[in-house]
């Protein structure tokens, strides 16, 4: 008779280097709204994709999470409003 196997660890874990995730989705980096819908609305001056303004999609990179989130709102106030 074969001897019973240990039991295995079923726990997952990241690949070395790899970051692990959030525990809490509202603590992960805000994503881009971008649509790569990329033309600029001249007479509201949005970008007709995000509804981003040329100061918000240039500086989204440099952005906090927390005005990048402030940004997602605003875009958000936006398309409900129907702009």
């Amino acid at each position: 008779m074969n001897a019973p196997l240990p039991a295995r660890n079923t726990q997952h874990r990241p690949a070395p280097g790899a970051q692990a995730a959030p525990a809490n989705i509202a603590d992960a980096p805000p994503k881009s709204p971008c649509v790569d819908i990329c033309r600029m609305d001249a007479a509201r001056q949005l970008c007709i994709g995000c509804l981003r303004t040329l100061d918000e999609i240039g500086g989204w990179s440099g952005f906090s999470d927390d005005r990048k989130r402030q940004v997602l709102a605003a875009v958000a106030e936006r398309r409900a409003a129907g702009e």
